[in-house]
């Protein structure tokens, strides 16, 4: 059963903040850290208010590469425990999430004179497999370059000595988190995107015990009474944590991943890519993704704003000179760029790291200032045991300070995530085309049959967003009433992912999305232009448009 997720049920959960019933846990943050450690908390039991001052995802959690990964690479610099770790996790998603989850075979190239030569990856192949507990969708093989050239015709082959051939997984990652959010609230979470915080609250003896709160949609101010803080912000951690104590050091360092979409025309693809950049040797995956193909990603430290994060002429750059290099006869230029994102790793500062991609990608939770919480560093495949390893401490916080017993842990591993109640329909029974139904089974799961219904109700509702693509119109309303969907950017970059997809990148769609949204949630003409103003900022970012 999928509960009701909406700006209805937002509404209330605004109208019902009082600081007579404080919650035991309030997150800061709703990317996929703070949604799964919302997820493991309300799970457990406890009152939970989480917080975000835009969407669920809007930053890091989706702009990632799109992979759920061990971290081969990690292997170099011994971080094991890391590796079996993020092994063990993309084994977990790939079975509590099949829809959103799903295997991707990658090829390695391996180069005579290379620093990763054949003998090495082989061996290292042998421990990425030893990691994963040999629970791997399939072994890893070692091709010659015959195979390779079969597998990825026009790739370089001058010096080429063979390639690893493995298995990770890929995903969608902003609606993995929403998941992940679905499941939090029909556990009874609170979550309120879009409500900054603005300041913090404060008892009489100066002690943390809220937040006031923005809800950007309305410009109405609330205060949320809490007994335990959690700061899950990601890139803006130090911010956070400085707002509530200004004499607080800088404890991240945020380096930038740039990506790039190109058509499959132009860069064809069947299997992902792994290759070494030829401009410093670090690698940079090239991944075939509902028929385009996407290249990333840099890894370059970053001083500039974390809400608005562009694609520069740099990163293009760079990353146009992996792929020529990698596929000679290509000739690409920044002409065949379709589109781009850009999110910022909040890793932890590691004054021995050589590099930006010599950085730990091992997170850490620590208090300061009193009462708040933190957790930054990690990545996407292991956010749900940083959630419980997170709500762990918290358990304890509360029990040693306000005497709130502990709630014993629950193992989420076994939990299917939402979709994934029930296998996965195999067969079309509607008369929806298979292209249809395969998107739609790959974003709904088991739910795919709530679209259905909607499509039988209204056939309208079953007619393609833009000709040629899988969209279909119910899967609007569907957002709005199911996903806690409340902006037209909501569902044109996170709900769905036509603001990298679509030809001219959701434009040819906006105006009707903004006017059928106008009327699910009764905005008026000011909205809607604010809506459209909105999706246009975001389209600024991108390189392509």
């Amino acid at each position: 059963m999928l509960a009701k997720f909406s700006q209805e049920t937002r509404a209330a959960a605004l109208a019902a903040l009082t600081p007579e019933q404080p919650f035991d846990l309030l997150i800061i943050g709703g990317g996929i850290t703070g949604v799964g450690a919302a997820r493991d908390a309300a799970l457990r039991g406890y009152r939970v208010v989480l917080v975000d001052k835009r969407d669920f995802a809007s930053g890091t959690s989706s702009k990632s590469t799109k992979l759920v990964h061990g971290g081969l690479r990690y292997l170099e610099h011994f971080e094991f425990a890391l590796v079996f770790e993020a092994l063990q996790e993309r084994r977990v998603l790939l079975e509590q999430a099949p829809h959103l989850v799903q295997p991707q075979p990658i090829l390695f190239p391996i180069y005579k004179g290379a620093e990763n030569g054949f003998l090495k990856m082989t061996a290292g192949m042998w421990l990425y497999d030893t990691l994963s507990l040999f629970r791997n969708v399939r072994r890893h093989k070692m091709l010659g370059p015959g195979g390779v050239e079969k597998s990825v015709p026009g790739l370089r082959d001058e010096n080429l000595t063979g390639a690893a051939h493995f298995y990770d997984a890929n995903t969608h990652d902003a609606r993995l988190t929403l998941a992940n959010a679905q499941q939090a609230h029909a556990a009874g979470a609170a979550l309120l995107t879009y409500c900054a915080v603005q300041d913090f609250l404060r008892d009489d003896e100066g002690a943390l015990v809220g937040v006031r709160v923005r809800d950007e949609l309305a410009g109405k101010d609330y205060e949320i009474h809490a007994r335990l803080l959690l700061n899950c912000t990601g890139p803006w951690t130090d911010t956070v944590i400085q707002m509530a104590d200004p004499s607080q050091p800088t404890r991240l360092r945020p380096t930038k991943g740039a990506h790039l979409v190109f058509s499959r025309e132009r860069l064809p693809l069947d299997e992902a890519l792994m290759v070494s950049a030829p401009q410093d040797n670090r690698p940079v995956f090239i991944i075939p993704w509902r028929g385009e193909t996407i290249i990333g990603t840099t890894d370059t430290d970053y001083e500039g704003s974390f809400d608005d994060i562009p694609v520069t002429a740099e990163d293009v750059t760079y990353l146009l000179e992996v792929a020529n290099y990698s596929f000679p006869e290509a000739n690409l230029t920044a002409s065949d760029v379709q589109s781009s994102w850009a999110g910022l790793r909040p890793l932890i500062q590691d004054p021995s790291a050589e590099s930006e991609g010599a950085t730990s990608r091992e997170h850490e939770i620590w208090e300061a200032p009193e009462g708040l919480i933190s957790i930054a560093g990690g990545k996407l495949t292991t956010y749900r045991i940083m959630g419980r390893q997170l709500i762990d401490v918290a358990a304890q916080k509360l029990e040693e300070r306000v005497g709130l017993p502990e709630r014993p842990a629950i193992d989420t591993a076994a939990l299917p995530l939402p979709g994934a109640e029930q296998p996965l329909p195999q067969a079309n029974p509607t008369r929806l085309p298979d292209d249809v139904w395969t998107h739609l089974v790959r974003y709904y799961g088991v739910h795919v049959y709530r679209i259905a219904e909607r499509v039988a109700k209204d056939a309208m509702l079953g007619e393609r967003l833009i000709e040629g693509m899988p969209y279909i119109w119910a899967e609007l309303p569907h957002a709005v009433e199911n996903e806690q969907c409340l902006t037209a950017d909501d569902f044109l970059a996170r709900r769905s992912w036509l603001i990298y997809e679509a030809p001219h990148r959701g434009r040819e769609v906006l105006d009707e999305v903004v006017r059928r949204l106008s009327t699910l949630l009764g905005w008026d003409e000011p909205r809607c232009a604010r809506e459209r103003q909105r999706y246009e900022h975001e389209l600024s970012l991108l390189v392509g448009q």
